[in-house]
């Protein structure tokens, strides 16, 4: 996904600058981190499983 937006971002497009990348969650935030997410979904690893 890293690759792909830089890719996006080659192409300078004032609509879509895709200057985010969110991947990952709890099970694999390290791996997401390690990829270059900007944002990782970690809900479970701070408030637990819902019920």
């Amino acid at each position: 996904l890293k690759e792909k937006q830089s890719e996006i971002q080659a192409l300078n497009l004032s609509y879509a600058p895709c200057t985010e990348l969110s991947m990952g969650m709890s099970n694999d935030y390290q791996l997401a981190a390690e990829a270059g997410a900007s944002f990782v979904r970690i809900g479970t690893k701070l408030v637990g499983k819902e019920e």
